[in-house]
């Protein structure tokens, strides 16, 4: 019992402690972009520029803990019945990163499936951060696919890249394990999972793809 008060005393420090530093890290990158904007030398528009890029990737580490705090917490928002390929093309067309050179579109498997039942903004998280991964390794084209088989509704996102290292498909869920030296937090992913988990689903790196099975609830 012990042991598990200090840990949730440790995640509520963790996220009270992000939060409180969302704040100075935003005022921080207004300063510096209103710098840049106000006029610099060429060497001073250099430091700005990279105390922005620095401010932005701090910001997000901050975001990726709190999602993980409540991830840690079981806080999923409510399930509601939604149309789940128009919540996946969404998120796709959200993602979609301009002028990048990588395609995504969206496959349907078999008969389009009816609403279902899920956490939308949990899910949508989820996919956020799977797809986030995706645009980092793919060389030209992210795809996700739906489909549904015996009482499951599957969403599937495939990139066109290296794939997972051999021997590391469980790895990668782990917290704060980067294998590709991009720049992820190391977080995407085990947030990714916990989120669908908390939907009594599953999420795991099969083949060339990462895989989300969700129980197949109707209204």
């Amino acid at each position: 019992v012990a042991s598990s008060g200090a840990a949730r005393q440790r995640r509520e420090f963790l996220a009270y402690a992000a939060h409180q530093l969302r704040t100075p890290l935003a005022g921080i990158r207004a300063s510096t972009d209103a710098l840049l904007v106000g006029g610099a030398t060429p060497q001073q528009e250099r430091l700005l520029a990279n105390l922005s890029r620095e401010a932005e990737r701090a910001g997000k580490l901050l975001t990726a803990l709190l999602q993980m705090a409540r991830v840690d917490q079981g806080e999923v928002d409510a399930a509601q019945a939604l149309d789940v390929v128009e919540l996946c093309q969404a998120e796709l067309d959200r993602s979609r990163p301009g002028g990048s050179g990588v395609s995504t579109k969206l496959v349907v498997r078999g008969d389009r499936p009816d609403q279902v039942v899920l956490s939308g903004e949990a899910t949508k998280n989820a996919l956020a951060n799977l797809l986030d991964n995706a645009r980092r390794h793919a060389r030209a084209e992210v795809t996700m696919e739906i489909a549904t088989t015996a009482g499951v509704v599957e969403i599937a996102v495939i990139d066109d890249g290296p794939g997972v290292p051999e021997g590391t498909s469980e790895r990668v869920f782990e917290r704060f394990v980067s294998l590709d030296g991009e720049g992820g937090t190391g977080l995407g992913l085990p947030i990714a999972r916990g989120l669908i988990e908390a939907q009594g689903g599953r999420l795991t790196y099969e083949g060339d793809r990462f895989v989300i099975r969700l129980p197949l609830r109707h209204p």
